[in-house]
Parts: structure tokens; sequence; C-alpha cells
């Protein structure tokens, strides 16, 4: 076990050692990926689907649509609306049937990171309205593996993390060395560049421009009101909770 970790440090320095130059140039960029969307409607649709087989069956099971990474050595800015996708209308009809049959949830919008204060703001849309969480980056626990890759021409190392109940793996490359990576992967010692989630890819990069960003490119969002983690989650609690009620009210009055 000690020679399997002694091995996966000595690589990973070896490749850190490789680039140290190469990345000492890297001002800034732009990382485009392909972000893939599962959906289990089947699942959710099961009790009555026997009697809509047709419509059920005809609705995809996933979509993908391109989101984006930009980021200077100090700030990163993720986008999860960089592609505004046109999706399927048996897609989008059952996506708002889901939303009366499931309690509310936010949704991702953008995440900020700030590097050198160690800072992250999210931009959550909840319930209609959207919010500017502050909190610390927290530090993930990640584990770093022997496996290798390469992804448009960079040499990536895995790393593994079980999070919100998903086994969660990651490829970095520390030919860009900022702890940085889509929606909420981050906290490696090199760009992540392909995510997978209980073992299908989420994230996987497309195009990477290594190249200084204008100067509002990686600037905090702007719209929403403005909490703290602690806030934004009394807020969405006291919500699920005033859900919760209303169904059992119409559910037994």
């Amino acid at each position: 076990m000690k020679f399997k970790i002694f091995n996966i440090l000595l690589t990973l320095l070896l490749i850190l050692l490789a680039h140290y130059s190469q990345s000492q140039d890297i001002t800034g960029g732009t990382v485009t990926y392909q972000a893939t969307t599962r959906y289990d409607f089947q699942t959710l649709f099961a009790p009555w689907a026997d009697d809509h087989r047709e419509w059920v069956d005809s609705i995809p099971t996933e979509s993908r649509g391109n989101v984006t990474l930009t980021f200077t050595e100090q700030n990163a800015l993720y986008d999860s609306r960089a592609d505004e996708q046109i999706l399927p209308r048996q897609l989008r009809d059952a996506q708002a049937k889901a939303v009366d049959m499931l309690e509310p949830a936010a949704e991702l919008q953008k995440v900020f990171l700030d590097l050198d204060k160690n800072g992250i703001i999210r931009q959550l849309d909840f319930m209609g309205r959207l919010f500017l969480v502050s909190d610390e980056i927290e530090t993930k626990s990640w584990k770093l593996t022997n496996k290798m890759t390469k992804i448009l021409d960079y040499i990536c190392m895995g790393a593994e993390l079980e999070q919100d109940g998903k086994s969660i793996f990651a490829y970095f490359t520390s030919e860009i060395p900022l702890p940085i990576g889509p929606d909420e992967y981050f906290g490696l010692p090199g760009l992540i560049l392909a995510v997978e989630e209980d073992g299908a890819t989420v994230f996987l990069a497309t195009s990477i421009e290594l190249s200084p960003p204008g100067p509002n490119a990686v600037a905090k969002p702007k719209e929403g009101k403005e909490l703290t983690q602690k806030e934004f989650d009394i807020i969405v609690t006291e919500k699920i909770k005033e859900y919760r009620e209303t169904i059992y009210d119409n559910k037994y009055k």
C-alpha cells in the first residue's frame, strides 16, 4: 500500500517538474466542456406509466450542452448557461410535470472562485428567484489514483471522491496548476478536464484557450439576493417544509 502511494506521488512529482516551465506562462484562459445531464423520468412516472407508456418511453434519458470555465491566476467563473439548449418538447414537458412532483431544489447557474481569499459565490435559482450565496471554499477529500490519460493533448491524472452519495472520478492536468474545474468540482493540484459520476461522464473538456480573458470575463455574478450559505439553507428548509405541508393538506383535507 505504501509502495502504491509512493508511486502515485512520484508520478505526480515528475509531471509537475516536466511541465513547470510551461505552466509559468499561463495567466488565464477559457475551457469549454460538453456537459451531459441524465434523467430518470421512467422511475419518477412509474406509478402511472402503464396508462401513458408511449409518452413515457418517448422522453429522452439525457441531454448535452456546452458549459464554460473562464479563469485567471486569482479567480475562476463557471457558467452553466453558456449554451442555452433548445430541449426536445418531450423533455420539456417531462421537466414541467416533474416540477409538480418533486420538492423544490436549487439550480446552479454560476460558480465564482476567489482563490486568493479562499471564497466561493454560487448563483442559484431557487423557486424562480436568483440568490448569490457566499461561503468559504471547502477542502474536498480527493484521493489520487494511479490512472492516467490524455485529454486535448494534456497529460491527466485521476482522482476519486465520494460526494452527495455519488462516486466521483476526475481527471486533472498539472500542466495548468490551478485547483479549479467545472460545476462543484475543484480542489485538485491542477485544472479538472473530465468528471464521471457513478461511472458516467458528466463533463468532458472539448477545447482550451490559454489567453488572458477580457476584463469582465471573470467578474463576480451580480444578479441575485446576497446571502451566506447558512441564510440560504434556512430559506430552503422553510420552503420545503411549506411544500410538504401543502402536499399533506391537499391529500388529507
